[in-house]
């Protein structure tokens, strides 16, 4: 996929960095090899951390950390962690089945008491240097387990308490939204992650290397799987006119290891950013792809557990949710786009 597909007479799609790339150029002369060399990994860090959605920066993940001294004596394990908030969102969902207002408060608790422990998790797992890919599909196993938990309490409190309303609705509401929201975020993170530090780990080219390692050698279990569907299904969400590549790129990582990990046509959008990644814009751009956190979809979600009317929750969640992904993958197609243009100019 070229940047020929993506020229000035058409809109910017949400296609992601994946699709804005261009046929690889030699860098413009014009720019000093400092400006777009990789960025030291504590500067990525300090730029991604304005991605941090404003619930966890402010309130969660400062809770957690003020919890870490514990935990650092203890022995529980990140995938402890992730496991008992896990149990939380389960809990949670049996409270919001019950449908009183005591058990709705409750539940609130609880769901807020989960989304803090998720950040534990992390935590921990940095503090520990414990983190890896693995550990990263665990969470979200767990992430997944708990709110569908929550959803599901939903589900049947809707149908008790107000059985006009359509459970498929409720569904695309609790569900979908939080979850493609939350794809698309991690989608971002990752992919200025791999830019900034120039590394090939962004994750069209992670899909790639797992896919044909999965296709070479039949590695990995039910994590592994997974993961893989959890990837496809964002490709296919964020990249679909980028699918074609990707298999043919899959294959021939697959026959030759090595020969398709590596996109060239990334090449200039990773520079477009790195040229541009000191910049005031791309911290307000940063701040700005906040927005689409799954966790803020969550967030709403859980407050709206006070007002004790969950239909209404979740019809307003699903038009906030799919507006603040288009207005996003719009947002951040542009900005890398324009990054390629100056970049070959």
């Amino acid at each position: 996929m070229s940047l020929d597909t993506l020229d000035t007479q058409s809109p910017p799609t949400p296609l992601a960095v994946a699709q804005v790339g261009a046929k690889a150029a030699a860098p413009s002369p014009r720019f000093a090899p400092e400006d777009i060399a990789p960025l030291p990994a504590e500067e990525v860090d300090a730029l991604l951390d304005e991605m941090t959605d404003p619930l966890n920066r402010y309130y969660r993940y400062p809770v957690a950390k003020g919890m870490l001294p514990l935990f650092m004596r203890l022995p529980f394990t990140p995938n402890h962690i992730t496991a008992f908030h896990a149990c939380l969102g389960l809990a949670a969902g049996v409270l919001i089945a019950r449908g009183t207002p005591r058990a709705l408060v409750a539940a609130f608790v609880f769901a807020e008491a989960r989304m803090i422990f998720d950040c534990l998790d992390g935590v921990v797992a940095r503090a520990k240097k414990l983190g890896s890919p693995h550990g990263r599909t665990i969470d979200e196993m767990g992430d997944a387990v708990g709110y569908v938990g929550m959803q599901l309490g939903t589900l049947v409190h809707v149908h008790q308490h107000q059985p006009g309303e359509s459970l498929a609705f409720m569904i695309a509401a609790g569900m979908l939204v939080p979850g493609w929201m939350a794809m698309t975020y991690d989608y971002y993170k990752r992919t200025f992650t791999s830019f900034l530090r120039g590394m090939n780990d962004s994750p069209a080219e992670e899909l790639v290397r797992k896919s044909a390692r999965r296709a070479r050698d039949g590695e990995g279990g039910f994590v592994i799987r997974f993961a893989l569907v959890f990837e496809w299904l964002q490709a296919t969400l964020l990249t679909p006119f980028a699918l074609p590549e990707l298999v043919r790129r899959v294959r021939r990582e697959t026959v030759v290891p090595g020969s398709g990990v590596t996109d060239p046509q990334l090449a200039a959008a990773a520079r477009g950013v790195r040229l541009r990644a000191r910049t005031p814009g791309f911290r307000r751009l940063l701040r700005f792809t906040s927005i689409v956190s799954g966790d803020n979809a969550i967030a709403f979600f859980n407050f709206g557990l006070l007002t004790f009317a969950l239909a209404k929750v979740e019809k307003a969640m699903i038009a906030a949710g799919f507006l603040t992904f288009a207005v996003v993958t719009l947002t951040c197609a542009a900005w890398v786009k324009k990054g390629v243009r100056n970049d070959a100019a």
